[in-house]
């Protein structure tokens, strides 16, 4: 059986990964409200890569952004993209 601390340490970690998912939701949204969309479509993993490259991260929501686009790079290289 784990320790307390252990236990601590992943009660953390959860309530981090998901308030971070909760922003990256709200970031997505406000996005495609503006008309960003088009993310899995063709050609799109080369342009968000691009993206990503010349992008710096100098507010919270640059890194969610930030962790947004690599998040459709990773889904789009799961599927074979």
């Amino acid at each position: 059986m784990k320790d307390r601390a252990f236990k601590e340490e992943i009660n953390l970690l959860n309530h981090t990964v998901n308030s971070f998912s909760d922003e990256m939701k709200e970031r997505l949204w406000l996005k495609a409200a503006e008309g960003k969309r088009g993310w899995d479509g063709k050609g799109s993993l080369q342009l968000i890569a691009e993206l990503r490259r010349k992008r710096s991260i100098d507010t919270p929501e640059d890194a969610v952004d930030m962790v947004n686009m690599i998040m459709f790079i990773h889904k789009a290289l799961k599927e074979g993209r």
